[in-house]
């Protein structure tokens, strides 16, 4: 009896980025073709008498992505701005949709 093959699915992880690398480390995943999401917040300031709206990362430093079970996880290890997987006991975490 042939079984339907399951699809992979995929989850949220979160990245940890090099030193004001977010950008560059966002750029280079969506390059790859990864699903990317660093949240930021609007915040206005006051300079020279003008004011200003200034886009900050709700998260500095960590990038989400999404991965499915196929993704190779050795291509994230080289990628520029990218420090590493948060992970727990040698297993990266996933993220709750819900999150």
């Amino acid at each position: 009896m042939n079984r339907p093959t399951e699809l992979p699915t995929s989850a949220w992880y979160l990245l940890q980025c090099k030193p004001r690398q977010d950008a560059r480390a966002q750029e280079h995943l969506d390059r790859q073709g990864f699903e990317c999401f660093a949240p930021t917040l609007t915040r206005e300031t006051i300079r020279a008498g003008k004011l200003r709206q200034l886009q900050q990362p709700l998260f500095p430093g960590y990038v989400f992505i999404r991965m499915s079970a196929d993704d190779s996880w050795l291509s994230l290890r080289s990628t520029r701005g990218v420090s590493h997987v948060v992970a727990f006991c040698g297993q990266p975490c996933r993220v709750r949709d819900s999150i």
